[in-house]
């Protein structure tokens, strides 16, 4: 039988394991939640940018003529990427680390391979002026451009974090220093 001594030291050990246990699961949630933000930073910007550049080159026929709500456009191909960028410029830091950019490449590879999948199922791809290229070079075409932007938006995203990391530090010191001298 345990003596009173021994069931407290038994119930901190238990209450300590439970706030480790708490601890190692705060510190992956933050993880993932910065890594699919760095994710989301990189695919919303991808998908305004490449919306953008497609309306201009197809004169407005990147997805066809089929009816859409009035909000579907803008929140789509404008409201997104507002959205990760203020988040990139206020939820500081994010880390834009490898996990995110295998997260990255892991959603674009899956993304395209449904766009594969509904054309073997459907007969025709999810985005009509997919249908009016070559096949398969100018799906690879538009495939290999997506993914430059992504890499070049995932790389802009890591510098701009980087740079606002860096005036951090900046104002922090100088206002240490300020307090020091006083």
């Amino acid at each position: 039988m345990l003596s009173h001594e021994g069931w407290n030291n038994l119930k901190h050990k238990s209450v300590q394991a439970d706030k480790d246990v708490h601890s190692k699961l705060a510190i992956f949630v933050a993880r993932l939640a910065d890594d699919m933000s760095c994710t989301q930073f990189a695919f919303a910007n991808v998908v305004t940018i490449m919306y953008h550049i497609l309306e201009a080159g197809t004169h407005n026929m990147s997805e066809g003529d089929a009816p859409r709500p009035l909000w579907l456009n803008s929140s789509v191909h404008i409201f997104n990427s507002i959205c990760v960028w203020v988040d990139l410029l206020l939820s500081q830091p994010r880390t834009f680390n490898p996990a995110s950019r295998n997260m990255t490449a892991l959603l674009a590879a899956s993304y395209f391979g449904w766009i594969l999948v509904c054309r073997e199922v459907h007969g025709k791809f999810p985005y009509p002026f997919l249908n009016h290229l070559p096949h398969p070079s100018g799906v690879i075409g538009v495939a290999t451009a997506s993914v430059i932007v992504l890499v070049s938006v995932f790389q802009l995203g890591r510098l701009i974090n980087n740079i606002l990391m860096q005036v951090q530090r900046r104002f922090v010191s100088s206002n240490q220093a300020k307090h020091k001298v006083i």
